[in-house]
């Protein structure tokens, strides 16, 4: 089979027209954060279909080394005290608290593991500047089946339209009645935060 062969003259044509576009590109990238291209190889970053992988965009990821103990019947707010990265240095491990720096879109994501108890539910829910903005749903500490399964995780989700200085923490809840601890891990009891989406004034 033989392919149909380019005039010169078009080929040009259309390899100026993708030059053009990722001039284009490059140039909003910049606009939107001037770190995505502080050197030449940021150009690299473009993608000829248009979009922009930025390697320095707001991140977050943290973790619980240890158990926590949390109180039965209070929103407790839960501290990952070991970051797995954290680029833009907005996590404290001592508070848990993320600090945005430059504001955007946000997505959030929390997960924590309790040790094995068959009394009550558990939850997760996201903190917005001391307000709750996003509550996970309810999980039974006991799903059906026999012998009854324990089920020990809650888990919450969303996302956040962030303001530069606004702070986003994660609380956890459970009704067993007495204190119960987290588990440790980054696969158990964790908090990850990344923007997605620079918003344009």
């Amino acid at each position: 089979m033989t392919l149909p062969r380019i005039p010169h003259k078009q080929l040009d044509a259309t390899l100026m027209r993708r030059d053009a576009e990722e001039t284009v590109t490059a140039r909003k990238t910049y606009a939107v954060n001037p770190r995505s291209l502080d050197t030449p190889s940021m150009a690299t970053d473009i993608i000829t279909a248009g979009y922009v992988a930025d390697i320095y965009t707001s991140r977050a990821r943290a973790y619980r080394s240890a158990a926590q103990e949390i109180p039965s019947d209070t929103w407790t707010k839960l501290v990952c005290d070991v970051e797995s990265y954290d680029v833009d240095d907005e996590y404290n491990t001592t508070t848990g608290e993320f600090t945005s720096a430059d504001g955007g879109v946000y997505a959030v994501t929390a997960v924590c593991t309790y040790e094995p108890d068959i009394v009550g539910f558990r939850q997760c829910a996201i903190y917005k500047n001391a307000y709750v903005d996003t509550a996970g749903a309810q999980t039974a500490a006991v799903m059906g089946g026999s012998p009854p399964c324990v089920n020990a995780v809650a888990a919450v989700s969303s996302i956040l339209v962030l303001s530069p200085a606004d702070v986003i923490s994660v609380y956890t809840y459970q009704d067993s009645g007495t204190a119960l601890n987290t588990m440790g891990g980054s696969a158990n009891t964790t908090a990850i935060i990344q923007r997605i989406a620079t918003i344009l004034v």
